[in-house]
């Protein structure tokens, strides 16, 4: 950003070994086989005994699924955390090393366990069990948030980890203060999750460091609050609640009220009549607005969550693999919109796979927007 101080300490980007750094809590997660017609099929074919059910166990985290899709992409990256010691911690270590995410600065401490999600598809709601996880349990004195800062061209994290834990919330603010000082450009996607706090409760804890953040990403909730309690203008409170994201000027004055630099709202409109979802998104700076709406893409859906991450890593893509430098791209009008249409298409194609990773490649990504 134009207005920043000169920092005592600044990084060389050119000179970081990895394209994009994550920070943030993995998960074990278990989605019942009544939960996915896919599933469904492969427990019906088992003849499982009386009572039995088949789950699927995959490893999930919000910032981790960011760095396992790009590394899937082509660019290297890595995964700030702690995992428990122990059988489950080493699963989940392998699991991740196996998508070639590079785990440098993920710890291990005894004595902990591994976060857990329940997929709840009856109640169409997920129930956690992640108090006694060994992120939760974090100790900020394990991190050398200067090296870990340093060796990323870009931080990635998320509103989730703040709400989870004393800890976290210090090991997370430290964070972004390391990467404001170093000049380290920062995605916060806030993916406000309401078994962690109210929707205000989490902009309470993240609105200091808005002006210290590159690009601000909220879901299309998130971004229809926001826009009631935030911009109060005669045009806003005359526009529906479904309409509100289709207006350029709303869209701005959210930017400004938020007082980020770069704004990304990404979006889905679900077809529940035969599964399918429509992807679309608005991005804005200080200049200008794109909304692909009428670039949306329609696909059936395998898998229902992660698309949301997924298009988080092909927004990011465009950034980290251009020419200039990666926050300039947000700058940068056409490139933000070829950023944009990256994340929807990338968001499509992982949906179309179970599990939280997206493992699409770079080659198949590209053969998607070549036909597009």
């Amino acid at each position: 950003m134009a207005n920043r101080r000169t920092r005592a300490r600044r990084v060389s980007t050119s000179h970081a070994t990895f394209d994009l750094m994550s920070f943030g809590e993995a998960l074990f997660r278990y989605l019942p086989a009544r939960a996915n017609s896919l599933l469904e099929a492969q427990q019906t074919a088992a003849n499982l005994p009386a009572g039995c059910e088949m789950f699927m166990r995959t490893v999930a985290g919000a910032e981790l699924n960011v760095s396992v899709a790009l590394a899937h992409l082509g660019l290297s990256t890595s995964w700030s955390s702690v995992l428990p010691e122990g059988a489950l911690g080493d699963h989940a270590k392998e699991d991740i090393k196996r998508h070639g995410v590079d785990l440098s600065f993920c710890h291990r401490t005894p004595g902990t366990e591994m976060g857990v999600i329940h997929v709840l598809p009856e109640k169409k709601t997920v129930s956690y069990q992640r108090s006694n996880s060994a992120f939760a349990k974090l100790s900020a004195p394990m991190f050398d948030w200067f090296t870990i800062i340093s060796s990323s061209r870009w931080l990635h994290v998320t509103g989730i980890t703040p709400m989870l834990a004393p800890a976290p919330k210090a090991a997370w603010r430290a964070l972004l203060l390391e990467a404001y000082e170093t000049d380290t450009p920062v995605s916060l996607d806030l993916n406000h999750r309401p078994a962690l706090s109210s929707l205000d409760e989490l902009m309470y804890v993240v609105s200091p460091y808005m002006e210290k953040i590159t690009l601000l990403i909220l879901s299309r909730t998130s971004a229809i609050q926001l826009i009631r309690s935030h911009v109060r203008t005669s045009v806003a409170s005359a526009t529906k609640d479904e309409e509100l994201l289709e207006n350029n000027e709303i869209i701005a004055n959210l930017r400004s009220a938020l007082k980020c630099p770069a704004l990304a709202i990404a979006c889905a409109d679900h077809h529940e009549e035969n599964n399918e979802q429509s992807r679309w998104s608005v991005v804005a700076n200080g200049t200008c607005v794109i909304n692909t709406k009428s670039e949306s893409r329609r696909y059936g859906v395998v898998e229902k969550i992660g698309g949301g991450d997924a298009w988080v890593a092909g927004f990011l893509h465009t950034a980290l693999s251009s020419t200039i430098q990666p926050k300039d791209v947000l700058d940068d009008e056409a490139l933000l919109k070829q950023s944009a249409l990256r994340g929807d298409t990338l968001a499509s194609l992982a949906q179309q796979t179970l599990g939280d990773f997206s493992t699409v490649s770079l080659e198949q990504l590209a053969a998607a927007e070549k036909s597009s």
